[in-house]
């Protein structure tokens, strides 16, 4: 499987029905191989997810999107990998800004909020070697269309909750590479200006 519209983020997309954890498989197939730059592991149903810290990240199955991505950022020195997490970040708030009427911002260092409630969680685990990033792996968790949040899950919300809308998932995990992957080739192609501007906006 690949997704269309992007350079290369996507274009290698292993999707699984159900997987304990896609950052967990991203580092099993670092250790074994090098896959291609922009690899996505993508799950609609993951069972042992985690955000920071290494809190649990609740996600009721086949509703929303927990994917990770495999990049190798050896343009970014090891003392700037801040950067990283800012365009990563950016490109998630910008594909959840594009649905939503309401004020969405990033929460240092890596939640998106909705006002005042979470609606994606990002967790980046960077290998690092000779003072620069050998490789990086994404992981992301958005919530689409689970409506329903359990008592310990404080303040979160969905796109469903705010739009009244239900989301078709294949469609927006495109979408959401294309936002990440737009971001990170101005990290690439040195704009920082921008990414710092708009991340502190």
């Amino acid at each position: 499987m690949s997704i269309k519209n992007t350079l290369f983020i996507g274009k290698v997309l292993l999707q699984f029905e159900v997987i304990n954890s896609t950052n967990l498989y991203a580092v099993e197939l670092l250790s074994k191989s090098k896959p291609s730059d922009g690899t996505v592991i993508s799950t609609y149903n993951q069972t042992q997810g985690r955000g920071q810290i290494g809190s649990k990240w609740e996600s009721e199955p086949d509703k929303n999107i927990a994917l990770s991505i495999i990049l190798y950022p050896s343009f970014v020195l090891a003392s700037a990998q801040f950067l990283l997490n800012q365009a990563i970040s950016l490109g998630v708030f910008d594909f959840i800004a594009n649905y939503m009427d309401k004020a969405v911002k990033v929460k240092w260092p890596n939640d998106i909020y909705v006002e005042n409630e979470k609606i994606a969680g990002i967790l980046i685990q960077n290998s690092l070697f000779q003072q620069k990033i050998q490789h990086c792996i994404v992981g992301i968790g958005i919530n689409i269309n689970q409506s329903i949040f359990s008592s310990d899950a404080p303040n979160a919300t969905s796109f469903t909750l705010q739009t009244q809308k239900k989301y078709h998932l294949d469609e927006a995990v495109a979408h959401l590479c294309q936002c990440i992957e737009q971001r990170y080739l101005q990290l690439k192609h040195q704009n920082l200006h921008q990414i710092k501007s708009d991340y502190l906006h």
